[in-house]
Order: C-alpha cells, then sequence, then structure tokens
C-alpha cells in the first residue's frame, strides 16, 4: 500500500507544472486520506494489542456505533472553529 501512495505522489509530482491546480488537490486529498486511513490502523492494532485487559466481552453493535458517533461528534465540535 505505501508503494502504490508513494507512486502516486512521485507522478503528481511529475506532472504538476503542466497541472498545478489538479495535482496541487490530489495531493492534498491523497496526504490527508493516508494520514487518516494511517492513524485509524493504529488505533485498531493498538485497540486489538491491550483488548483483554480493557474489557472482557464483546460488545454489541448499537453501543459501539454510539461511542463513534459521540467520538466524532467531540472531534467536529473541536474543529468546528
Amino acid at each position: 500500500m505505501e508503494d502504490n501512495f508513494n507512486n502516486i505522489l512521485q507522478i503528481l509530482e511529475e506532472k504538476k507544472d503542466k497541472y498545478p491546480n489538479l495535482t496541487t488537490l490530489w495531493k492534498s486529498f491523497l496526504v490527508k486520506q493516508y494520514k487518516q486511513l494511517t492513524d485509524t490502523l493504529n488505533e485498531c492494532k493498538e485497540l486489538f494489542s491491550n483488548i483483554e485487559n480493557n474489557i472482557q466481552t464483546d460488545m454489541d453493535q448499537k453501543t459501539i456505533l454510539l461511542l463513534y458517533l459521540l467520538k466524532y461528534n467531540l472531534f467536529f465540535q473541536e474543529h468546528d472553529n
């Protein structure tokens, strides 16, 4: 995945003189998406590395959804400025 990402960034770099607006937008978008995916993967890894220390049984889907919504609601409130 990282190789593909770097290859695409290289293509954008090669085309930036001819297509500066398109390449700038795509690069910005892709870098943000890649960071978000990397952060999410790290969160998942951290959670499942220590899950037995935190919870003993699985959570129901409604509880998981509620926690997800609360987390992102707080995130958007903090970044709304």
